[in-house]
């Protein structure tokens, strides 16, 4: 083989769902004859025992990269259940490429429909959440919108002015209460066997500030008036969408807060 095959099937190998031995029983007979002319065997330690140890410790990696990332996840579950739930999702969902950055995307989607998230309604949802904050970090930076510039604009233009959303800011429909989920963690208490819900939170909201992302939850006045400010409507547009008397001032006090949150990078028109 050369080596750009043999580091193909090395790939193959190691990321295969159920092992070294199913992939070679797998292939076909001149490819599982090239596989064993490229990997050395010793006495005791057979070529696929060898590639097994890559494969074992290439989960091991994935297992850190995901606890790492699901880390409210993995104390809710409890170390041997998110073992368990990790073995289940890469045998699912296998790594596609070399970024383990990404082998996180479809967790939330693969809790959903787990046993384990049938069991305890919210759990999904702690993931959507871990993973939204994991995808604003990455998300391109963009420069920084003060304050000072929304004082600088002249009244007669707010009604036609769009708002430029952040590109690190994500939304979670949830009504899960991720304030006292933190609290019982952070002082040491044991995971709660049913999450804690808030009646009023339509969802959360997810936004950057240099390098950390924070979250906080949103009604669903607050998130009907970001999905207008999503579909580029102008600013007398967002205000038709909010209930209530004097909507404009409503507006203007989500806009200030969404400004010095990092929610809204900019205004055009």
């Amino acid at each position: 083989m050369t080596l750009r095959e043999t580091q193909r099937r090395f790939w193959e190998a190691i990321t295969f769902p159920t092992g070294v031995g199913p992939y070679l029983e797998h292939l076909d007979p001149q490819a599982r004859e090239a596989f064993v002319a490229g990997f050395a065997e010793t006495e005791g330690f057979s070529r696929i025992d060898r590639v097994d140890v890559y494969a074992e410790s290439y989960f091991w990696r994935q297992h850190g990269v995901l606890a790492e990332a699901f880390s409210l996840l993995a104390w809710l579950v409890g170390p041997a259940r998110f073992q368990n739930l990790c073995t289940d999702y890469v045998l699912a969902c296998p790594s596609k490429g070399p970024d383990l950055a990404e082998i996180g995307a479809g967790l939330p989607r693969f809790v959903a429909t787990h046993p384990l998230g049938r069991a305890t309604p919210g759990l999904a949802e702690v993931a959507a959440l871990e993973r939204a904050e994991a995808e604003s970090f990455r998300a391109a930076d963009v420069p920084a919108f003060h304050v000072q510039s929304l004082q600088a604009i002249s009244p007669e233009r707010w009604p036609g002015l769009r708002l430029e959303l952040s590109p690190a800011v994500r939304r979670v429909v949830t009504s899960v209460d991720f304030a006292v989920v933190t609290q019982r963690r952070q002082a040491g208490e044991a995971a709660p066997g049913e999450l804690p819900r808030r009646p009023d939170q339509h969802g959360m909201l997810v936004s950057r500030q240099g390098y950390a992302p924070k979250s906080r939850p949103i009604a669903r006045d607050e998130w009907e008036a970001l999905d207008a400010v999503a579909g580029h409507a102008t600013f007398a547009e967002v205000c038709r969408t909010i209930a209530g008397e004097v909507p404009e001032q409503r507006a203007a006090q989500w806009l200030l807060r969404w400004t010095q949150g990092g929610v809204v990078a900019g205004v055009v028109g």
